[in-house]
């Protein structure tokens, strides 16, 4: 069937649409989903085929303005998706979408040295991607508060329908596997540091001066090879129906997502920064967010908070323990 010279489904939509807004993006496939092929179309994620930064609510005055569609003059004030920058590499390095957008042309789009993002990924294109590091540390996350010592723990007994696993902060124990994490899908090596208080993991620099980042994933044993892996469950922000990301947020084991951004963590200052980009569009009490035990009532709760404040929640000090 050839849709564009059918005279009964094409003509209306094509006067609907004319003095429409992006029409590039509703005409096919509204003529296509009110077509005798409407059911012929294959349903996948979203993520796993095309890359985009799309922030949930924009604060940056500039991506908010309005503009005029070219052709119509008609207004257009809608959000779209960030501009790809050179900061964005470690990102699109643990993608697995096949493409990516939007690249500004028009932008120098380079970081200090002057490094075009575009040469890398056409880099890339000639040479694979970087291998991303699995099963790189198996760690502890714990929190040294006056000898006590109390640990993140997963409990996947407590799953509900959606696949999240609970996780809690419980004490310490050398034995419990339900205290250990992998750090995996690693965009660079993430390395030890000794402190007063034990020692730090820090992110090493990679593309000049990008902190490398990590999924935190739950462990099961390889009687194989005589060692613990990761698993396929990743830590990972339980967001509300809103999706606004903010401090205070509990924390949940969930299936692992290739995004390359919304499960990954950096490690700088002792503390286990949340690698979302997009962070920078929100207040500013939630652009810098890290792993914490957010108290409430009567016991601690793992949670993502302002890194290092206090906002009526107690700011733990965190320390990632290598096993």
């Amino acid at each position: 069937m050839n849709l564009l010279n059918d005279n009964e489904i094409v003509p209306q939509y094509i006067s609907f649409f004319t003095n429409t807004a992006t029409v590039d993006e509703k005409l096919f496939a509204t003529i296509l989903m009110n077509s005798p092929l409407c059911n012929n179309y294959v349903n996948i994620n979203w993520y796993l085929w095309r890359f985009e930064l799309w922030p949930e609510k924009n604060t940056d005055n500039k991506l908010l303005r309005c503009r005029l569609a070219k052709n119509t003059n008609i207004p257009f004030c809608g959000r779209g998706p960030i501009d790809i920058q050179y900061q964005h590499l470690p990102i699109l390095q643990a993608s697995s979408a096949m493409f990516a957008r939007k690249f500004n042309v028009k932008q120098t789009n380079q970081n200090v040295d002057k490094l075009n993002i575009l040469d890398v990924i056409d880099e890339w294109r000639n040479n694979n991607k970087p291998e991303m590091i699995m099963d790189h540390k198996l760690i502890k996350i714990v929190n040294v508060d006056d000898g006590y010592d109390e640990c993140l723990t997963f409990d996947d007994e407590l799953m509900d329908s959606r696949k999240i696993s609970n996780l809690m902060v419980d004490e310490c124990y050398n034995d419990d596997e339900a205290q250990l994490f992998m750090l995996s899908d690693c965009t660079e090596e993430i390395y030890y540091e000794k402190t007063r208080n034990g020692g730090c993991l820090k992110s090493k620099y990679q593309y000049n001066n990008i902190l490398s980042q990590c999924q935190i994933r739950g462990i099961e044993w390889n009687d194989k090879y005589g060692r613990y892996e990761g698993n396929d469950n990743c830590l990972t922000l339980l967001q509300r129906k809103s999706k606004i990301i903010k401090s205070g947020m509990s924390i949940r084991m969930q299936k692992c997502r290739n995004d390359g951004y919304t499960q990954y963590f950096y490690f700088q200052d002792c503390m286990i920064k949340y690698a979302n980009p997009l962070l920078k569009y929100l207040k500013k009490e939630n652009q810098n967010l890290c792993i914490s035990f957010c108290d409430d009532i009567d016991d601690y709760q793992p949670c993502i908070q302002t890194c290092g404040k206090n906002n009526g929640l107690d700011s733990l000090n965190i320390r990632v323990l290598l096993q």
